[in-house]
């Protein structure tokens, strides 16, 4: 079992999409789960696109300490888009700030 670092819901492995803090210290979606780095894992309700609340959550769940860039919120949604055709769970909805 794993926990979403959005919201918080449990739930296994491969329910979930795992991003990843890479030894260069950048974000990457990791799709097959096999990727080295600290990981953290986002239901596949998916992230809105450009969403900056979504950078904070990352950044923490990632204990980054540069910031998450607007391409990457880009292609960890578009990852989820591909993953949400699947499921038919809400979309998580974050404010900006």
């Amino acid at each position: 079992m794993r926990t979403c670092f959005a919201c918080g819901v449990k739930a296994p492995k491969s329910e979930l999409l795992r991003v990843v803090r890479t030894a260069e210290g950048q974000p990457s979606v990791d799709v097959k789960g096999r990727l080295d780095g600290r990981g953290a894992y986002v239901c596949k309700g998916g992230v809105t696109a450009g969403a900056k609340g979504w950078a904070v959550r990352i950044k923490r769940a990632l204990r980054m300490e540069s910031e998450v860039t607007d391409e990457f919120l880009e292609e960890l949604a578009d990852a989820l888009a591909g993953v949400n055709e699947v499921t038919s769970e809400p979309q998580h909805k974050i404010e900006d700030r």
